[in-house]
């Protein structure tokens, strides 16, 4: 008898493993796509006001675990004291990437940004998301600016080559 339970243990081991083999994450809806836009602007508008207990709260564990919450603290106020305006972020596109390799399966949502000021003319980047629902959590922040002094130094030519590697859309 106890051989019957342990085979029959393997043989619903290996249907449910099947099973998980050949899941596949659902595909993301409109519905999705506004809950994460709507969250980068509160990360964004977090940001603007320094308010790092709600900026904080959206990072996923796995950014949390690749940096401290005192280095993102600090790398934030770094990024205010360069008067880097996150109050002018337009967000400019929302791409999904669902089960991509490499990464724990499900849908993840690259969310591109730009913005701009006198001070800060180039401003863009982008903040992928994981739809770990209910509630998704942020797994990658981009940002990148460059700050006028920097930016008046450069050419025309200079300007378009670099915004692209920038990650500017």
């Amino acid at each position: 008898m106890k051989n019957v339970l342990l085979a029959l243990g393997l043989v619903f081991q290996a249907l449910f493993l099947s099973e998980m083999a050949g899941a596949q994450t659902a595909q993301p809806t409109d519905e999705d796509t506004a809950t994460v836009a709507q969250l980068t602007r509160t990360f964004l508008t977090a940001l603007a006001e320094a308010d790092h207990d709600v900026a904080y709260a959206l990072v996923g564990e796995g950014l949390r675990g690749l940096q401290s919450e005192q280095e993102m603290r600090a790398t934030w106020d770094a990024h205010t004291a360069q008067n880097v305006p996150f109050d002018t972020i337009n967000l400019v596109e929302v791409t999904w990437y669902v089960d991509p390799q490499g990464l724990p399966q499900g849908a993840y949502a690259a969310v591109d940004f730009r913005g701009g000021s006198e001070r800060v003319p180039v401003l863009c980047g982008f903040i992928v998301w994981f739809n770990d629902m209910p509630s998704p959590s942020i797994s990658r922040i981009e940002l990148n600016y460059i700050d006028a002094d920097t930016f008046a130094l450069m050419d025309d030519a200079t300007r378009s080559e670099i915004l692209p590697q920038f990650g500017c859309r």
